[in-house]
């Protein structure tokens, strides 16, 4: 595989094999792919309030969600997307 990178990256890249942390452009693309990935999948995982709330659903009795249940979940929802924007 070939990939160009812009003057800048090929720059760091550089300077990092040059200061001796790397052996070669391949171990930093690759230490750099390994942590755009880690990051990724982070991402992903549920977090820490999410998990446990579901966690604690999953131990929970079951009850039917009426209207007002999903009229209140809509409400909360477009409370956070303005707080988000």
């Amino acid at each position: 595989m070939n990939i160009t990178l812009p003057k800048e990256l090929e720059d760091f890249v550089a300077a990092e094999v040059g200061s001796g942390r790397f052996s070669d452009a391949s171990q930093v693309v690759q230490d750099a792919l390994q942590c755009f990935q880690d990051a990724l999948l982070s991402e992903r995982m549920p977090e820490p309030e999410l998990e446990r709330m579901l966690l604690e659903a999953r131990e929970s009795p079951t009850t039917l969600l009426t209207s007002e249940d999903f009229e209140s979940l809509r409400r909360r929802i477009r409370e956070a997307a303005q707080d988000v924007s």
